[in-house]
C-alpha cells in the first residue's frame, strides 16, 4: 500500500486543447503537498486508528474545495485497510454515480475509463461547488490502484435524490443517512469511511436563519448505528473553491487559532477535531468548468 506520508506524485486529468481529447488519469504530475500535512501526520494516526477500531462508520467533515479533505479521507481509508482489511469510501454525490464509480474502480484507468468517469455528476461543469476537484480525482486514482493491487476497497455515492421544502433540509439529511446505514448494515464486517460537508457531519441539531432546525445526517446515522464517529477537519486559514452567486469562487478562510494536535471532543458538534493547516485550494477536475478571471 502506498505510504501517504511519502507520496509525492499523483495523477491528473490532462485536457488536450488541440484535439479535445482526455488522456488517461494515469498521466503523472508533481503535486504540491497541502500545507500542514507533515506537521500533523505523525500524531493523527494513533487516535484515528483507535476511532476506527471502536466504530464501523467514520465520517470526515470537510470544507469543500481543497486538497486536505480528499487527502485526509484517503489517509483514513488507508489506515482502515491496513488494520481491518475491508473498506468502503462514501462520497457526497448523487446515488446514481455509484455505478460509474464502481466501473472506474474495476477499470485499467485508460483514457476511455477516464472519460467515462467524467460523466459522473460529481464533476459536472455547471454544478461545481468544491466537491469535484482534482484532489478528489487523485484520491479516486489512488483508490483504483489500491483495489487493483488486491485490496478489498469499494466506493459508493450516498446522496439520494428527492424533493423537500427549501426551508426544511431534514428530508435531505435523512435520505443521505438512509443510504449510508443501508450500505453499512449490509456489510457488518466492513469499515465505512465518509467524506461530507462539515454541516452534515455534525452530531447535534443546528439552527440556521429562516430554516427549520436541522438534524444532520451524522446524527441520524448514529441513531441507527451507534458505532459511528465524526471528525471535523480544522483549517487555520487558506482558501477553498466553492460556489458563489455567479459560479465557482475562491473562499477565503479566516485565520483561526486551531490547536496543532488531534483532539477528542466532549459536548461538541463533532467527536474529534483534526487540524490540517491552511486550506490549499484544489482546482476543478472537469476541464470545462469556467473559473473567474
Amino acid at each position: 500500500m502506498t505510504d501517504m506520508k511519502t507520496f509525492i506524485r499523483a495523477t491528473l486529468l490532462v485536457f488536450h486543447v488541440g484535439c479535445g481529447a482526455i488522456s488517461s488519469i494515469s498521466e503523472t504530475a508533481e503535486v504540491v503537498e497541502p500545507t500542514g500535512t507533515e506537521s500533523v501526520a505523525p500524531e493523527w494516526e494513533a487516535p484515528v486508528r483507535d476511532l476506527l477500531a471502536e466504530n464501523q462508520i467514520l465520517i470526515v467533515g470537510e470544507m469543500h474545495g481543497n486538497e486536505e479533505g480528499p487527502q485526509s479521507l484517503w489517509q483514513t481509508a488507508s489506515l482502515a485497510l491496513e488494520h481491518h482489511g475491508a473498506v468502503s469510501i462514501g462520497l457526497e454525490t448523487p446515488e446514481s454515480d455509484t455505478e460509474i464509480l464502481q466501473a472506474w474502480m474495476a477499470s485499467d484507468g485508460l483514457a476511455e475509463d477516464s472519460e467515462a468517469l467524467l460523466q459522473a455528476w460529481l464533476w459536472h461543469p455547471e454544478m461545481f461547488d468544491g466537491r469535484g476537484t482534482q484532489a478528489a480525482m487523485r484520491m479516486l486514482e489512488k483508490a483504483r490502484r489500491t483495489r487493483q493491487s488486491g485490496a478489498d476497497l469499494e466506493v459508493f455515492a450516498f446522496v439520494r435524490p428527492g424533493e423537500h421544502d427549501p426551508g426544511d433540509q431534514n428530508p435531505h439529511e435523512q435520505r443521505m443517512a438512509d443510504v449510508i446505514t443501508e450500505h453499512a448494515q449490509a456489510r457488518p464486517g466492513r469499515k465505512v469511511v465518509i467524506l461530507v460537508g462539515n454541516l452534515h457531519a455534525m452530531i447535534r441539531p443546528i439552527s440556521l436563519p429562516e430554516m427549520q432546525e436541522i438534524k444532520p445526517m451524522a446524527m441520524k446515522v448514529r441513531a441507527l448505528i451507534p458505532e459511528t464517529v465524526t471528525i471535523r477537519l480544522a483549517h487555520s486559514g487558506g482558501q477553498s473553491w466553492g460556489h458563489g452567486s455567479e459560479g465557482p469562487s475562491l473562499i477565503e478562510l479566516s485565520d483561526q487559532d486551531v490547536p496543532n494536535t488531534f483532539e477528542l471532543l466532549e459536548n461538541d458538534d463533532y467527536d474529534a477535531r483534526w487540524p490540517v493547516g491552511d486550506a490549499t485550494p484544489s482546482l476543478p477536475a472537469h476541464p470545462e468548468v469556467v473559473l473567474p478571471d
